[in-house]
């Protein structure tokens, strides 16, 4: 082989080993740079994927508080008051509500008288005198059905006595009733004042 030949091929060898060596310092230094890269632009888009969602999350949030708010507002002002146009429908209302309360409770109504009171600023307050006979059972189903569910009314008065009463000879023990007074106020709003 002659002299130019040798040199073509310590050349191509040369270039090769030249090749390599960078290919080998590419692999070393540059991909893992290259591979962080792109890991780390994968990772800033989940994450600003997350803030956006966040974000999202915290303007619903803030609509989600102002409509409790007004939720709130509204209740105060209507579902711990009696509603009606006219304190006689109210009270009638109100009246058919405790009438149907303690017979379907167990109790056996004896009377009920519907008072009003004078208003203080725009309430009024309106109350139910009750007397009536029933179990012990039906009593605490009264009283809890009483104050259950809004608008709020409060059992201001409450009298318990026993009745006994003799049962023939062929039964055993005598029969327990209760005679109960009560008498539950609750707060309308006055239209008129």
């Amino acid at each position: 082989m002659n002299d130019w030949a040798r040199s073509l091929v310590n050349r191509a060898v040369a270039v090769t080993i030249l090749a390599m060596l960078m290919g080998l310092v590419y692999l070393i230094f540059l991909e893992p740079i290259r591979v962080a890269h792109r890991n780390f632009d994968e990772e800033f888009s989940r994450t600003r994927n997350l803030l956006h969602k966040y974000q999202q999350l915290g303007s619903a949030q803030e609509n989600l508080n102002l409509q409790l708010s007004n939720l709130n507002n509204a209740m105060s002002e209507t579902a711990l008051v009696l509603s009606g146009a006219d304190q006689a429908i109210v009270g009638a209302n109100l009246q058919a509500w405790v009438k149907s309360v303690t017979l379907e409770n167990g109790g056996k109504l004896e009377s009920l008288q519907i008072v009003f009171d004078n208003a203080v600023e725009n309430f009024r307050v309106i109350s139910a005198r009750v007397r009536f006979q029933g179990s012990m059972e039906a009593l605490q189903k009264i009283i809890f059905n009483i104050e259950r569910f809004p608008p709020l009314r409060v059992i201001e008065s409450l009298t318990i006595s026993q009745q006994r009463k003799r049962r023939r000879r062929n039964d055993i023990g005598e029969s327990r009733l209760l005679s109960v007074r009560l008498e539950i106020s609750a707060i309308m709003k006055d239209e008129n004042s």
